[in-house]
């Protein structure tokens, strides 16, 4: 177990992996599933996800219960 101070980079630094798999050529279906313990983690890494796939054209839910 690590922790980090706020601002420090750790949703950016989980999501970058991410991101350049969804640069890769579609295969159909179901990109990615990103599961997350909190609504605002949740939140947090859909909003980041968005902000740097404004341009491409993906379909970005984010759900929670």
């Amino acid at each position: 177990m690590a922790c980090a101070p706020t601002g420090s980079g750790k949703t950016l630094a989980f999501v970058l992996p991410l991101l350049h798999h969804l640069r890769e050529p579609r295969s159909g279906g179901v990109r990615a599933l990103v599961l997350s313990p909190t609504k605002e983690l949740a939140e947090q890494v859909c909003i980041l996800i968005f902000i740097r796939m404004i341009a491409e054209k993906y379909l970005i839910v984010n759900l929670y219960c």
